[in-house]
């Protein structure tokens, strides 16, 4: 799979904001939906992601989550992030209940996250991939 460069250039920035604002707390960055499936649209798709930290983000994480979001944006217009933060025992749950950060059409929410699904999980497994970026561990 070819990942557009657009998208390497959005996730290598998003993963060293991320390492910058919140140290040592990113686990894995997963990219699901049309990038794992190979039908990325140009100025059309955004990137699916789910990011997994060593620790459950709250909202007292939210202004670094907010600046980080805010800066990719201003950054690129297209494609956008549409995704969540979780951790390692949120994986593969089906069951949407609790508090999660997640940012969906540039805005960054607290709640129940609409994306928990047997569809988002059997993609991740099968097709999703774990984007590589300095300061992100194996």
């Amino acid at each position: 799979m070819e990942i557009p460069m657009i998208v390497e250039k959005v996730l290598k920035d998003y993963i060293n904001l991320f390492n910058e604002h919140l140290p040592e707390t990113i686990e894995g960055l997963y990219i699901h939906g049309s990038i794992a499936l190979n039908a990325y649209v140009e100025d059309s798709s955004d990137i699916d992601f789910i990011t997994l930290t060593n620790r459950r983000l709250t909202e007292e994480d939210s202004e670094a989550l907010s600046s980080i979001h805010t800066t990719i944006a201003n950054k690129y217009k297209k494609p956008e992030m549409d995704g969540v933060y979780a951790v390692r025992e949120d994986m593969g749950k089906l069951s949407n209940a609790g508090k999660y950060p997640y940012y969906n059409n540039g805005e960054l929410l607290f709640g129940n996250y609409f994306n928990f699904n047997p569809i988002t999980w059997w993609t991740l497994k099968n097709k999703g991939f774990r984007a590589r970026a300095t300061g992100l561990s194996d």
